[in-house]
């Protein structure tokens, strides 16, 4: 990419509000000037600007900087869990009534995915998890659902931090797969995980998108391979899914036009 001239400090700033989003639970003024390369001076100026207009805040008693609440229109603030739990509790019982399956809602959090509520399969055979569990977000569908519908300049800085680890031979287990990944589930608007964490495990997730069309979370089916074959992920519990997040989506941001993702231009 060329830079344009005479935007040095623009991009330097846009930097650094992008590393804020990347680090959830905040990071040191040191570590993001280390990890910027910039000087230590320019990056507490920029952190200055981005506090004094609300784009950022800094913890009083661990130093720490985080983003405030002016960067919601920029669809990358956290959304209080248990205000997400509580809202999205009604449409997560009725999807595990409807696929009498184990249903899952989950943000990122960091380089990671945290679950925020599971509710289990009422079948003695079942997929489970516990609410606060961390799973890695490339061998995940959450994942993958919430990576695909980010902003841009967050995804950039994200997919390079990733391990990549290989859990099973259909791991996507590099930056590029998952890059392909990402764009077939952007054109779908859910996302799978077919036997990529665990054997004999899959899944199938969509992603809650607030206003602006960027994911705050997402909302997942997950059951033994045997039981989810691909006719039933595609034709059953994708339409399922996407209907669920876009329910809560208009329970979490009431002017969410139900089934209206932002346009999803192809990465080359």
């Amino acid at each position: 990419m060329v830079e344009v001239e005479g935007a040095q400090a623009a991009y330097r700033l846009l930097d650094v509000l992008s590393e804020l989003g990347v680090h959830a639970d905040g990071v040191q003024l040191s570590g993001m000037a280390r990890t910027l390369e910039l000087p230590l001076s320019t990056t507490r100026r920029l952190l200055r600007v981005l506090c004094d207009r609300g784009f950022a805040v800094q913890d009083e008693v661990t130093r720490l900087y985080q983003l405030g609440p002016q960067a919601r229109i920029l669809g990358t603030v956290r959304l209080d869990r248990r205000t997400l739990a509580e809202l999205s509790l009604p449409v997560l019982e009725e999807l595990r009534e409807r696929s009498a399956e184990t249903v899952f809602l989950s943000v990122r959090d960091g380089l990671e995915l945290s679950y925020v509520e599971c509710l289990r399969s009422p079948q003695p055979v079942q997929m489970y998890g516990e609410v606060g569990q961390r799973v890695p977000l490339h061998a995940t569908a959450q994942g993958k659902a919430i990576l695909a519908f980010l902003p841009e300049v967050l995804v950039e800085r994200l997919l390079p931090r990733l391990d990549y680890t290989r859990f099973t031979r259909n791991t996507l287990a590099s930056m590029p797969a998952l890059r392909a990944e990402l764009d077939t589930v952007r054109s779908r608007r859910y996302a799978t995980n077919l036997e990529e964490r665990e054997p004999d495990v899959r899944s199938v997730a969509a992603p809650i998108l607030d206003q602006l069309g960027n994911a705050v979370a997402s909302v997942c089916v997950g059951a033994p391979a045997y039981r989810l074959d691909d006719h039933r992920i595609h034709e059953e519990l994708a339409p399922l899914l996407r209907k669920a997040a876009d329910q809560i989506a208009t329970s979490l941001f009431p002017r969410v036009a139900a089934a209206s993702p932002r346009r999803t231009p192809r990465r080359t």
